[in-house]
C-alpha cells in the first residue's frame, strides 16, 4: 500500500496540471501563446534530460497522464504528446548508444523477459497491417493515426530500462498519477458546474476549447445535468479500481485507529471519492459495465468471508447513488424521485440499446464490422480501414474508422493472426499479473489493484478501443513493469 502515496511531488502535480489547462486555453485563443506553451513543454522534457533521463521520463509520463487526449498545444498540426514521445525517444536512445555495453545487457535481458516472444510477434503483425492498409489504398491520414497510437509500444524499452525493479520510480508515477486524478476531477467538476449554471453554453469559447483542445464531450442530459466525458476517464476508472482493490483486501483493518492514523488510507479514500464523482458525471454506460463486471472478478477471486464483500459491495452502490442524486440535485433542484427515474432510463439503456440513438448506431457498427471482417479475416483489411454504417443521430449512412468495437476494430485491422498474437501478448500479461499477486509477499492489495485495472481495461475494450489508445498502451506498459518479476517461495 506504500506505492500508492501522495506526497510533495503530487501537489507539484496538481499545480502544474492546473497551469498547463490555462496555458491551453488562454492558447485557444490567442495562437501565440498556443506557440508558448507548446515549446515550453518541449524546452522542459530537454532540460531534464540534462538533469536525469528518469526526470526526463516522469515528464512524458505527466503528460500522457495530465494531458488528457494529448492535443492541449499543437504546432503545425503535430500534438504535444507525439512530439514529446518522438523527442524523449530520441534522447534515450542517443544516451543508451554511448554506452555500449550497457546497451548490449539490456538487449540481452529484453530478450529474455517474459513477454519477448509474443510482443515481437505483435509488432510484426502492426507493421504488416501498416504495409496492407497502404496496399488497399486506405486514406493515409487514418493509417498514419492508428500508427501514432501503435508506435507508442515502443516506450516498452526505456520504460523496461529505467522502470523495471525501480520502486522508487514507480512510487513517483503513482504521486504524478494522484496528482492528475485530482487535476482532471477539478476539470471536469468545473465544466458541469459552468455548464448547469449556464455560465458556458454549447458553441461558446470553453465548450470549443474543450471540443478541440481537451477533445473531450459534453452532452446535455434531461433535468439541467450535462454529461462531461474525457479520454482521460479511462485511467480514472482505472485508478478508481485499484483503491477499491486496495481497500477491499485491507478491509479486516479498515475498523483499527491505527491504521487510518499510520497509512495513507485517508488520501486513498479522498482520491477514490473524486475518482468516483468524475465516473458518475461521465455517465458512461461502458465504464459503468466495466466496473461492475471487474468489481464481481475482485470479489470472486478474493479470499474474504462473503458477507464482507457483500457489505463491501452494498456499501459502494449506498455511495454511488447518493453521488448521484447529490450531483443531479445540484444541477436541477429537483426531487429524489425525478432524478431517480432520470438515473434508472440511463442504466436501462445498457439492457435496451433500441431506445437510445447512440447505442443503436454501436449496433450498426457491429453489423457493419462483422461483414469488413469477412472481406479479409485472415490478413485484415489493414491500418486506417473504414466501415460504412447507418448513424442514427444524424440519420445519415457514413464511412468511418471508428467501428466502436475494440476486438473487431483490432481483427479487422491485423486480421486473425494479428489480432490472435496481440492478445497473447496480453494475456501473457495478465497471467503474469496473476502470478505476481499470488507469489508477492509485501505489496500484494497494490499488484492485485493493477491487476484488476488491467481486467477492467479487457472488459470495456469489448466496446471501444480502449487497449490502443494512448492511455489504454501507457497502463499496459506500467503492468508490464510492475509484473516483470513473479518471484516463486
Amino acid at each position: 500500500m506504500n506505492i500508492i502515496s501522495v506526497g510533495k511531488l503530487t501537489l507539484y502535480t496538481f499545480f502544474a496540471c492546473i497551469f498547463i489547462y490555462l496555458l491551453s486555453f488562454l492558447g485557444f485563443l490567442n495562437p501565440n501563446v498556443e506557440t508558448f506553451g507548446f515549446f515550453l513543454m518541449v524546452i522542459v522534457l530537454i532540460g531534464l534530460s540534462f538533469w536525469k533521463i528518469e526526470y526526463c521520463l516522469l515528464f512524458l509520463i505527466f503528460e500522457f497522464l495530465a494531458g488528457i487526449d494529448g492535443h492541449l498545444f499543437e504546432f503545425k498540426s503535430l500534438s504535444i504528446r507525439f512530439v514529446l514521445f518522438a523527442v524523449f525517444m530520441f534522447i534515450w536512445l542517443i544516451q543508451k548508444l554511448r554506452n555500449y555495453q550497457f546497451l548490449k545487457s539490456q538487449i540481452e535481458n529484453f530478450t529474455k523477459s517474459f513477454f519477448f516472444k509474443p510482443f515481437t510477434f505483435a509488432l510484426f503483425f502492426i507493421a504488416l497491417a501498416g504495409i496492407i492498409g497502404i496496399i488497399r489504398g486506405n486514406a493515409w491520414n487514418f493509417i498514419f493515426a492508428d500508427l501514432i497510437c501503435y508506435s507508442y509500444l515502443s516506450l516498452i524499452f526505456p520504460f523496461f530500462d529505467l522502470i523495471v525493479n525501480n520502486k522508487q520510480l514507480i512510487k513517483k508515477i503513482f504521486q504524478i498519477f494522484s496528482g492528475t486524478i485530482i487535476a482532471t476531477s477539478a476539470l471536469t467538476i468545473t465544466t458541469l458546474y459552468l455548464f448547469a449554471s449556464h455560465s458556458a453554453v454549447h458553441g461558446g469559447i470553453y465548450y470549443q476549447w474543450f471540443r478541440e483542445y481537451v477533445i473531450g464531450k459534453i452532452a446535455a442530459m434531461n433535468n439541467n445535468f450535462f454529461r462531461v466525458v474525457m479520454s482521460s476517464d479511462i485511467l480514472t476508472l482505472v485508478f478508481f479500481l485499484i483503491i477499491i482493490s486496495i481497500l477491499l483486501f485491507n478491509i479486516y483493518k479498515l475498523t483499527k485507529k491505527n491504521y487510518w492514523l499510520n497509512s495513507q488510507l485517508p488520501w486513498l479514500i479522498f482520491l477514490g471519492i473524486l475518482s468516483s464523482v468524475v465516473l458518475t458525471i461521465s455517465f458512461t454506460r461502458n465504464f459503468l459495465l466495466g466496473f461492475v463486471i471487474s468489481l464481481i472478478f475482485l470479489c470472486l477471486i478474493l479470499k474474504i468471508p462473503l458477507k464482507r464483500k457483500i457489505i463491501f459491495s452494498i456499501s459502494l452502490i449506498v455511495i454511488f447513488l447518493l453521488e448521484s442524486f447529490l450531483i443531479f440535485y445540484l444541477c436541477n433542484h429537483k426531487n429524489i424521485q425525478t432524478n431517480f427515474l432520470f438515473l434508472n432510463d440511463r442504466i436501462e439503456t445498457i439492457f435496451t440499446p433500441e431506445t437510445e440513438a447512440s447505442a443503436m448506431s454501436r449496433l450498426e457498427r457491429l453489423d457493419a464490422a462483422l461483414k469488413k471482417i469477412k472481406e479479409y479475416p485472415i490478413i485484415g483489411s489493414g491500418m486506417g480501414s473504414e466501415i460504412v454504417a447507418y448513424d442514427y443521430p444524424t440519420k445519415k449512412i457514413i464511412k468511418t474508422p471508428h467501428i466502436d468495437w475494440g476486438y473487431l476494430e483490432n481483427w479487422t485491422d491485423l486480421g486473425l493472426f494479428g489480432f490472435l498474437s496481440y492478445f497473447w501478448f496480453l494475456g501473457i500479461l495478465f497471467w503474469q499479473g496473476v502470478k505476481t499477486v499470488y507469489y508477492s509477499t509485501i505489496n500484494q492489495d497494490f499488484y492485485l489493484g493493477i491487476l484488476i485495472g488491467l481486467f477492467c481495461l479487457f472488459v470495456i475494450h469489448i466496446f471501444g478501443p480502449f487497449l490502443f489508445y494512448p492511455t489504454g498502451i501507457f497502463y499496459i506498459l506500467l503492468c508490464l513493469m510492475i509484473f516483470k518479476k513473479a518471484v516463486k517461495p
